[in-house]
């Protein structure tokens, strides 16, 4: 919700004038003993109108670095010099903050916030708390972050997730230099980026901190790093006056767990690059020595090297009956789809290999059909692989 140069704004018990902060509640549920559970919010209302931006911390409350970053965005941002508003939740989830652990203890049937949210006026009482969150979210927020850390089971360097759409991209690439990690997720619900998305408008994931990074010295870095992003984004959308900084190294992928191969302490060699997944590259010549082992390197095979987006669309193909995906990744899966789905003949197939593997390809799927009325039934082939026969 854009604001108003001569208009307060008015979150839970906030109300801010122009050029002004207030500081109030979102008010939740009541415990058992008859006291509320209240959501604190911090209103930056500007002296001039702009868009809304919304910051959400301690979602899960073993994750103490978004409300450091709060307070400290707060003492940076000048509400007479800026324009739009910013609002700060610094606790979303306030019992689980107070017992510091990722969800709240005294609710086991809606445990953790962030897997249920947007809630349930009339669910347990953490959906109920993220049902009274979003009520207050929903309507005035334009777009939006959450804090996330590694919480008290592991540390997460500087990492973003998105759905892939230009907008969501261009809000993670504003938290400035050094976030270059940015990752597809595509679930549709249990979280505030996911409602935020589902309402049209944009939300994402950040991570940064945890379990190792809890000394005052690093816990303070944190912070720091996290309230820069936050005046990043305001400089970016034209909210504040400065200079926003970008990453140079933006690299988009998805997460991969990485397992050490027994119990104990998992110690990396110094050096390795994480931000690569090798299993999606190979070379040219590999490729070539797995068609000839199999006696299928003929004359009629062509190779094309690149990305698809950048082969697919002038690739030397007029009629297709098959159409073999092995995409994984959204736009990889999208950019095949736009570029050779219409050369398939009616009664041809199209072969999915990642569909259950990889919920970003079944989003490029899903979409794909949705924006092209494709209606044909897909056919599970076992717990990864589907494919359909295209009808029209």
């Amino acid at each position: 919700m854009s604001t108003q140069s001569n208009e307060g704004l008015t979150v839970g018990t906030a109300t801010a004038k122009p050029g002004t902060v207030a500081r109030g509640a979102i008010m939740g549920p009541k415990l058992a003993g008859g006291v509320a559970v209240e959501i604190p919010v911090v209103v930056i209302n500007g002296a001039e109108g702009g868009p809304t931006f919304w910051v959400n911390a301690a979602i899960h409350g073993d994750e103490p670095e978004g409300p450091l970053a709060c307070m400290l965005a707060r003492e940076r941002i000048d509400a007479a010099k800026l324009r739009g508003a910013v609002v700060l939740v610094p606790c979303v989830n306030p019992l689980a903050f107070s017992a510091a652990e990722r969800g709240n203890p005294l609710d086991t049937f809606a445990y953790d916030m962030n897997r249920i949210y947007p809630g349930n006026a009339d669910g347990y009482f953490t959906d109920r708390l993220a049902h009274a969150h979003w009520e207050a979210m929903k309507d005035v927020a334009d777009m939006e972050i959450s804090i996330h850390s590694g919480g008290a089971h592991s540390f997460l360097d500087k990492a973003i997730f998105v759905d892939e759409r230009p907008e969501s991209v261009e809000l993670a690439k504003a938290m400035g230099a050094g976030w270059g990690c940015i990752m597809s997720n595509f679930t549709k619900a249990g979280s505030p980026m996911a409602a935020m998305n589902n309402a049209g408008k944009v939300g994402i994931t950040v991570e940064l901190g945890g379990r190792s990074y809890t000394s005052p010295e690093r816990f303070r870095y944190v912070g720091d790093e996290l309230a820069k992003s936050i005046v990043n984004i305001c400089y970016h959308y034209d909210m504040l006056d400065g200079d926003a900084t970008y990453p140079d190294d933006a690299t988009k992928g998805q997460q991969e767990a990485l397992l050490a191969p027994a119990s104990g302490i998992f110690l990396p060699d110094e050096g390795v690059d994480f931000s690569i997944f090798p299993q999606l590259a190979v070379s040219a010549a590999q490729v070539r020595a797995n068609f000839d082992r199999y006696e299928l390197l003929d004359d009629q095979v062509r190779f094309l090297e690149g990305w698809f987006a950048d082969t697919l669309p002038t690739a030397p193909i007029t009629d297709l009956a098959v159409l073999r995906l092995d995409g994984d990744l959204y736009q990889s899966t999208m950019d095949a789809l736009t570029a050779l789905y219409p050369k398939l003949s009616v009664g041809g197939y199209v072969i999915v290999d990642d569909y259950g593997a990889f919920p970003s390809c079944a989003a490029a799927i899903d979409d794909y059909r949705l924006e092209h009325d494709i209606t044909d039934s897909i056919v599970s082939v076992d717990w990864t692989g589907a494919y359909w026969q295209r009808t029209s």
